[in-house]
């Protein structure tokens, strides 16, 4: 039952009968109470009802214990913590006033032990990860800082002023870097340490690297396909070079030039160059800078066999003439006879003047590669009347075969960019002949022997 009633020198109002408290109940429920030390709470206040100020209140979700104005809302609605001057160039605004102004993020949901920390000092903002001690943070790493000039650091409390962006992972020692170094990725904490990013684009993209300028976004760039998992190479706005994935026995793995076929390439080359080689233009150029030699030769190109033995070269020497040697060291030969035969051999070879088919007008001499084999075999590849099948052949208008191993969809795809003719043709399949090759070179042995052979008889005749 309520009473109210005298205690000492207080006029006390007991709700209970029990404590020297006023309380105020509606429907038995408390609303608000003053304890004995003045202190007033209330579970809802409304504000607008508040006159004044209060100097120190307690209330559901809301402890005031500050010794000065702690919270200001202005009448634009924007919002102070430690002033009374909160930022209102926008209604609604935040502003946090302090010697090192700090937004704590607390984790309750795992037991409130995970804080994120965004702290704004001497100029910069930061964001640390820690744990909760007491009423501050243990064990806090900073993971991202913005400096006061613009530059970002992640990983680092002190990222490079030549660097707009600066990733480090561990401590290594930053070199001298200029302020075109825009992006800078470190990592060398010890020597073995690697550094790099990584671009994940779908498996029908294109992840890439563009090199532009105040005209051009991408002048030059690095693009890698995955549809067809070839790695392109961009100058001046042009492809001029091509790295296929090369996996399948035969398929050209790299082009250079200024067209690409891609697929099988040209005639299955490991390395495929193509280039408009007229008016001067060279396919190939190289050019010796060193004007000193070793036994006489600069070697341009060096061929190795799988025992990494030399098997020839091309070489230049000191003057203006090229020599392309292949190997015929004594130490690599065995069970050398005279050539006794070559009369008769060279007596079998059938040379003729003709002209090549895609040559009409040309008259050369030569032979037919299948009549020189079996009169001198090391002379001659492949075999007589031999086809090869290709499939996914892309043809142009008169039936000759531009590229194989690209499929109707990259054909399609490649002619809308200009890759391939607007006239061509694919095909799933088509035969080719597979032609016989001679080197003629290895026809001088058998030549000499015969020329021996002959001189020889004459000397004879000539002493008789």
């Amino acid at each position: 039952m309520s009473s109210i009633g005298t205690n000492s020198e207080d006029l006390v109002l007991n709700a209970d009968g029990s404590s020297s408290e006023i309380k105020l109940k509606i429907d038995g429920t408390e609303k608000a109470s003053i304890s004995s030390a003045g202190a007033f709470t209330s579970t809802t206040i409304d504000a607008t009802a508040l006159t004044g100020t209060i100097a120190s209140f307690t209330s559901t979700g809301i402890d005031d214990n500050a010794t000065s104005t702690a919270i200001t809302i202005d009448s634009l609605e924007s919002l102070g913590l430690g002033t009374t001057s909160p930022f209102n160039t926008r209604a609604g605004s935040f502003t946090i006033s302090n010697e090192a102004p700090t937004i704590y993020m607390e984790d309750t949901n795992s037991g409130g032990s995970g804080v994120g920390q965004i702290l704004y000092t001497s100029g910069d903002l930061t964001y640390s990860t820690g744990s909760r001690n007491g009423t501050g943070t243990s064990g806090s790493t900073e993971h991202f800082r913005i400096k006061n000039d613009g530059n970002v650091g992640i990983g680092t409390t002190s990222p490079h002023s030549g660097a707009k962006l600066h990733i480090v992972d561990g401590a290594g020692t930053v070199p001298t870097m200029t302020t075109g170094d825009i992006l800078t990725i470190q990592n060398n904490d010890g020597t073995g340490d690697n550094a790099g990013f990584t671009a994940i684009a779908g498996t029908a993209g294109v992840s890439y690297i563009n090199f532009g300028d105040s005209g051009d976004k991408n002048v030059g760039g690095l693009n890698y396909y995955h549809s067809d998992n070839t790695l392109r190479f961009f100058a001046n706005a042009s492809e001029r070079m091509r790295i296929n994935e090369g996996s399948t026995y035969g398929k050209t793995m790299i082009e250079i030039g200024e067209s690409f076929v891609g697929g099988n390439g040209v005639n299955f080359g490991v390395l495929s160059i193509v280039a408009d080689c007229g008016n001067g233009q060279q396919g190939i150029a190289m050019k010796n800078a060193n004007t000193h030699h070793w036994n006489g030769a600069h070697t341009f190109m060096s061929f190795h066999n799988s025992s990494a033995t030399n098997a020839g070269e091309i070489s230049h020497t000191a003057s203006t003439t090229v020599n392309y040697s292949t190997s015929s060291d004594y130490r690599l030969k065995e069970n050398q006879v005279a050539i006794s035969d070559g009369i008769d051999r060279v007596k079998q070879l059938k040379p003729y003047r003709f002209n090549w088919k895609a040559e009409p007008d040309r008259i050369v001499d030569g032979f037919f590669a299948h009549e020189v084999q079996g009169i001198v075999d090391e002379a001659i590849t492949g075999t007589k009347d031999a086809m090869e099948t290709r499939t996914n052949c892309v043809l142009s208008s008169d039936g000759t075969m531009i590229v194989s191993g690209i499929t109707e969809a990259l054909w399609t795809e490649g002619k809308a960019d200009e890759i391939y003719p607007s006239d061509s043709t694919w095909e799933a399949s088509k035969d080719f002949i597979k032609a016989q090759n001679i080197d003629q070179s290895k026809l001088v042995p058998l030549l000499v022997g015969a020329l021996q052979e002959a001189i020889a008889r004459i000397e004879t005749l000539e002493n008789e």
